[in-house]
């Protein structure tokens, strides 16, 4: 499957309340243990990055670690694309 199309697909859609400069900031700084999720209210994807981020700082298993940035930074990126898009 292709990814960016996949990616297109999943728009990032934040509450009507929430700023995405705050999310991107999270995202950027805390991202690797999924607090932007939590803020955007995506409480599963939060959950799982939770956990991919603590278990790879505790473990010292780089691989999730990395894993969990990348899922942060792609989610910057959908973010970005979906706010470009809608204008």
């Amino acid at each position: 499957m292709n990814l960016i199309a996949d990616l297109k697909r999943k728009d990032i859609k934040l509450p009507e309340d929430k700023k995405a400069i705050t999310y991107v900031i999270l995202a950027i700084f805390l991202g690797n243990f999924g607090i932007h999720n939590f803020y955007a209210a995506n409480k599963e994807k939060a959950k799982a990055q939770l956990i991919m981020g603590i278990v790879g700082l505790v473990c010292c298993c780089f691989p999730l670690t990395i894993i969990s940035l990348v899922t942060a930074w792609i989610d910057i990126a959908t973010l970005i694309e979906a706010n470009r898009s809608s204008k």
